[in-house]
């Protein structure tokens, strides 16, 4: 229960301030204004971080056991805090910004006694200690490195907060497993203050999280990936953070070695990040989101799979991920490919197949599949199942929810689709979680294969309908990406619970009701 309450908290408690610190923003002139190198038209408020801070930082105050470790965190993430708003308001300069950061660090690495302590096992038997000499320079490198990682992947909108949620997803998970219920409970929080900070930064965003927010993640992301793996008690392999944290830092090393071999200044901002080059290469402003959400996506998915394989393994797999995106862009920008040319899209087949004559027939035959194909196939699944409905509640919130509905029609009819959609949703989730590994009554199948066959066609004849009418009947954002990738990963999750209930296919399967 604690941990849906703080997660709880810390979503609304984000919602509800985050239009507060908007109005801060634009009143002291704390806003992020256009220019060359940014992809907004209009000014906008970079105080986003205020709320998002305060989201993190209440629950974690009311819930989280303040042991050691987690009282250096928190001393360091205050530092961080000032000095980030601080740069918000009043624009510091890289040195400034820096030492604030170094403060951070130093402090919470003194105050929770740890460092960079080992390197793990590589390609002999032994452990590759690291001594402290070498191991505090090296624990400072890392941290600075992916705090500003974060603060320079924050360049469109959304990307920062859903590369977060990703990577909290994982520590959390990862925490799970080892029993660690501080950064469980932490990394919850930050999700849910994340989900509820999405809510106002995916594009067309109206709030920055400025950098109060983006250092505070890189931060926190930095500190509990070492506080994971850097326990000498954990079977973790020690250099998974590079995995969990794997596209900001190859954003982040590609940028700045690209500026030291032309000779530019390392910490002067330019448009060579990932995300520019895919704006550049012809990709619109969600798509581009969505394609680093799915590549960070596919690290957290590798950090899962090797958390327990040795160091060179882990590592092997970062490179396997990093060679072709690197030669991608290489090539993309040598010979001035567009993604269009790559992956064959072109305005004459868009127009073929939307705006020709085939395409206004093509159009009506998956929108035809969808309203025939999911109600029967609902109906189909609640007849076949033999525990619908067993209980007394069961029968009392069916009944409930059909008065509901009559009574809306009689009384106010704009409240009739409303009710309808919410009780197709409801149910089809109980419907969903109560049939999971049962046969179904008229057709030689379990629940399991009848479900893959069914989500499956429902979720293609979807896709195809809002392809071919562009999407006029839903606004795709680039949250919407982030919720399939989120949901691509619940089957790849080492939990009893995920496999029993095969969560990963309901929660495919309330997406498709949800669209």
């Amino acid at each position: 229960m604690i941990y849906l309450s703080s997660f709880l908290l810390a979503f609304y408690l984000t919602v509800i301030l985050v239009p507060l610190s908007s109005r801060l923003g634009n009143r002291f002139g704390a806003v992020d204004d256009p220019n060359t190198r940014k992809v907004h038209d209009y000014p906008i408020p970079k105080t986003g971080g205020i709320a998002l801070t305060i989201g993190i930082l209440v629950p974690l105050w009311f819930w989280v056991p303040l042991d050691r470790e987690f009282k250096a965190f928190l001393s360091g993430a205050a530092i961080i805090f000032v000095f980030g708003l601080l740069d918000d308001l009043f624009h510091l300069d890289y040195k400034k910004k820096f030492l604030g950061q170094f403060l951070a660090v130093t402090l919470t690495m003194i105050m929770g006694k740890f460092s960079i302590s080992t390197l793990g096992m590589w390609w002999s038997a032994s452990e590759v200690l690291v001594p402290p000499w070498m191991g505090i320079p090296l624990t400072v490198l890392f941290l600075l490195g992916i705090t500003n990682a974060i603060n320079l992947a924050d360049g469109l909108d959304g990307l920062a907060g859903g590369i977060c949620i990703l990577i909290f997803s994982c520590l959390g998970l990862l925490a799970y497993d080892q029993n660690n219920t501080n950064i469980v409970l932490s990394s919850l929080i930050i999700i849910g203050a994340l989900l509820g900070f999405l809510r106002y930064n995916t594009f067309p965003a109206t709030v920055f999280m400025g950098d109060t927010g983006s250092q505070l993640l890189g931060f926190s992301a930095g500190i509990f990936s070492l506080y994971l793996t850097q326990d000498h008690n954990s079977p973790i392999s020690r250099v998974l953070p590079v995995l969990i944290l794997g596209f900001p830092i190859l954003d982040t090393l590609t940028v700045m070695a690209k500026r030291f071999i032309e000779g530019r200044p390392l910490f002067k901002a330019d448009k060579r990040h990932f995300h520019h080059l895919l704006l550049k290469f012809g990709a619109s402003h969600v798509a581009s989101v969505a394609c680093i959400y799915i590549l960070q996506g596919i690290m957290v998915g590798l950090s899962i799979y090797f958390r327990y394989y040795p160091e060179s393994w882990a590592f092997m797999a970062y490179l396997i991920m990093v060679i072709p995106i690197l030669l991608f862009f290489m090539f993309a920008a040598r010979f001035g490919l567009s993604l269009g040319v790559i992956f064959g899209w072109g305005e004459s087949l868009e127009q073929i197949i939307v705006t020709g004559k085939t395409g206004k027939n093509l159009v009506k035959w998956p929108l035809a599949a969808l309203r025939i194909g999911l109600p029967v196939g609902l109906t189909w699944l609640a007849l076949s199942s033999s525990l619908l409905f067993q209980k007394e509640w069961e029968w009392a919130l069916f009944w409930v929810l059909g008065l509901l509905i009559l009574l809306s029609s009689w009384l106010y009819k704009p409240a009739h689709p409303h009710l309808i959609r919410f009780s197709l949703y409801l149910l089809g989730f109980y419907l969903l979680f109560s049939t999971q590994g049962r046969t179904l009554a008229f057709l030689p199948l379990d629940t399991r294969t009848f479900n893959f066959i069914f989500w499956g066609s429902m979720a293609f004849f979807l896709a195809a309908y809002l392809l071919m009418s562009k999407f006029k009947d839903l606004e795709v954002s680039s949250l919407d990406y982030l919720l399939l990738l989120l949901v691509a990963l619940v089957p790849a999750l080492p939990l009893e619970v995920v496999q029993h209930y095969q969560l990963g296919m309901i929660a495919f399967a309330m997406v498709i009701l949800l669209w």
